[in-house]
C-alpha cells in the first residue's frame, strides 16, 4: 500500500481555504442580517422616543389638571364672594322686578336717593331693551307678507310703572 502523506504546507493551505470559506459565509450572513438588526434597533429607539413622549404628555396633563383644579377653586371662591347679598344687589334685583322706589328703599334699607338711582338705571336699561325689541318686531312686520299684528309705537319709558304695555293688537286676517 502506498502511503498518503500530507505535508505541513498542504495542511496549512487547506486550513486557509476552510477559513476563507467560513469568513465569506459570515460576511454574507452579516450583510443579510444587518437590515433586520438595524430595523429592530430602530423600532426599539422609536418605542423609547414614544415612551418618553407619553411620559412628557402625562406630566403635562397632570400639571394642566392641577391648574384647572386651582382655577375651579378660585372660580368657586369668586362666586361665593359675589353671592354675598349686599343691599345694593338686592335693590337691583327688586328694580328689575319692577318695584317702585319706596318699596326698594324700605326693603333694602338704603336712602331714597340711592333707590331712585338704582331704579332709574335699571328701568332705563329695560326700556332700551324693550325699544330694541319693538324696533325689531316692526322691521319684521314690514318685511313679512300681509301684516298679522301691529306693534304699538309707545315706548316703555312713557308707560306707568306696573302697567302692562298694550303692544300687540290682533288684526282681522
Amino acid at each position: 500500500m502506498e502511503s498518503f502523506v500530507i505535508t505541513w504546507r498542504e495542511l496549512l493551505l487547506v486550513a486557509v481555504l476552510v477559513l476563507a470559506v467560513y469568513i465569506a459565509e459570515m460576511l454574507l450572513l452579516m450583510r443579510s442580517a444587518k437590515p433586520r438588526g438595524w430595523r429592530i434597533w430602530q423600532r426599539g429607539a422609536e418605542a423609547h422616543a414614544k415612551s418618553r413622549e407619553v411620559q412628557s404628555l402625562e406630566l403635562e396633563f397632570t400639571l394642566l389638571q392641577e391648574r384647572v383644579d386651582k382655577l375651579q377653586k378660585e372660580l368657586e371662591q369668586l362666586k361665593a364672594q359675589q353671592a354675598v347679598a349686599t343691599p345694593y344687589t338686592h335693590a337691583i334685583q327688586m328694580a328689575q322686578q319692577g318695584l317702585n322706589v319706596n318699596e326698594v328703599a324700605a326693603s333694602c334699607g338704603i336712602s331714597r336717593g340711592e333707590a331712585e338711582l338704582i331704579v332709574a338705571l335699571h328701568r332705563k336699561s329695560i326700556s332700551m331693551i324693550h325699544n330694541d325689541v319693538l324696533n325689531q318686531l316692526q322691521l319684521l312686520i314690514k318685511t313679512s307678507a300681509p301684516p298679522l299684528i301691529e306693534v304699538a309705537q309707545t315706548p316703555l319709558e312713557e308707560a306707568p310703572v306696573g302697567a302692562r304695555p298694550a303692544s300687540v293688537s290682533h288684526g282681522a286676517g
